[in-house]
């Protein structure tokens, strides 16, 4: 069976960003146990690295980004994955990536086991 590539999306900003985190990264790990490596952009909340005494602080728009910039990255790096978890939550840019991965006819799966699911059957290269 040839290894996937599955892009989580979900809300990052709307909401309360550490349990947005929380839940992109239990998504990842779940499928990662499964054997399916994932892409997680919601820890690129940590890229600022702004610290305080317990460690990283997660930020938004981490270095004086613009939420454009993410938008833009989000969609080259989900076009390399094979299909998208897309959790639940209000989310403009996962709303975003969902469409694009529509339109390059990929896959969307809204729970983990879906995704294993799928991945056992998915063909070889």
């Amino acid at each position: 069976m040839r290894k996937v590539l599955v892009y989580i999306a979900g809300p990052i900003s709307k909401g309360d960003l550490a349990e947005n985190i929380r839940q992109a990264c239990e998504a990842g790990a779940r499928l990662f146990l499964s054997g399916i490596p994932s892409i997680i952009p919601h820890l690129t909340c940590y890229l600022g690295q702004r610290r305080d005494g317990d460690g990283c602080i997660p930020e938004t728009l981490p270095c004086e980004t613009k939420v454009a910039d993410w938008y833009e990255a989000s969609l080259v790096v989900l076009g390399r994955c094979d299909a998208v978890l897309w959790l639940p939550g209000e989310s403009k840019g996962a709303d975003m990536e969902v469409e694009e991965a529509y339109r390059l006819g990929k896959p969307v799966f809204h729970y983990v086991a879906d995704v294993v699911r799928w991945a056992e059957r998915y063909p070889a290269a």
